[in-house]
């Protein structure tokens, strides 16, 4: 996950889990994708792109939630918000 014309090496990524009723965010741990810049043809750097989450389903409330992706560029402050249109069932 990035942000259109930003590096990545001031962003930080977060999974958000959105319910009519709860919304939890789970900060990702940044994994190296030097895929990712050549793939897309960019211009600007975002070998850290990729990320991972772990969370506990049971320390989540059972129910169906929109799954989406956060991420902030610290040097910038500009923050994306992308969500799937589909759900998850937890």
């Amino acid at each position: 996950a990035f942000i259109n014309e930003l590096s990545t090496d001031f962003s930080e990524t977060q999974l958000v889990l959105k319910s009519e009723t709860n919304t939890y965010s789970m900060l990702g741990t940044p994994v190296l994708r030097t895929d990712i810049q050549d793939y897309f043809k960019l211009n600007y750097k975002v070998d850290l792109a990729g990320f991972s989450v772990k969370f506990r389903k049971k320390e989540l409330s059972p129910g169906e939630y929109q799954l989406c992706v956060m991420v902030l560029n610290n040097k910038t402050g500009i923050k994306t918000l992308s969500c799937l249109e589909k759900s998850i069932k937890l």
